[in-house]
């Protein structure tokens, strides 16, 4: 398991290092019915309903266009994050894992999404959770010199203050 989460922090830490920096915000606009049923599965997250807002994401996944999708997989990895809270051993590492890589789908191939730097900021915290803070701090600091003047700017910067000096990126 250990060497799977070396192997997954240093494909983390590459697409980081691919994605380019936010310069604009994008704006999106989401057709109604999948707006709501993204809204549903939020609700669903929100009431601590993890199980049943990944179930129905992963139902509809393949339906949700590029427009759709950035906010689809961030909803995703939030539920594989709570589900991850209630899990133990092996399970909650994987969750783990798969939430991380969830979050950087939508950093990689969606890095002007609305959801992108909030996805950079919930890597770090998996990677945090998964024991691996210095990957943590890396994600951290990405979003912090990515996605400047946002509110994820401003959760990774308090997330950062939290870990030790030594497990901060170095420059």
């Amino acid at each position: 398991m250990r060497k799977f989460a070396i192997v997954l922090s240093a494909a983390i830490l590459a697409s980081i290092a691919l994605a380019p920096a936010q310069t604009k915000p994008m704006e999106i606009s989401i057709a109604p019915s999948q707006a709501s049923q993204l809204s549903v599965c939020e609700k669903l997250l929100k009431d601590g309903n993890a199980d049943k807002a990944f179930t129905d994401i992963q139902k509809n996944l393949l339906n949700y266009n590029s427009i759709d999708l950035p906010r689809a997989l961030y909803v995703e990895g939030k539920a594989k994050a709570a589900m991850a809270e209630k899990a133990a051993g092996d399970a909650k590492k994987k969750l783990h894992a798969e939430a991380a890589l969830d979050f950087m789908r939508v950093v990689t191939f969606f890095p002007y999404a609305a959801e992108a730097g909030s996805s950079l900021v919930e890597t770090g915290s998996a990677l945090k959770a998964m024991g691996d803070n210095a990957s943590a701090a890396a994600a951290w600091d990405a979003a912090i010199s990515k996605y400047p003047n946002s509110p994820a700017q401003a959760e990774a910067q308090g997330l950062m203050a939290k870990l030790s000096p030594t497990t901060a990126p170095k420059e």
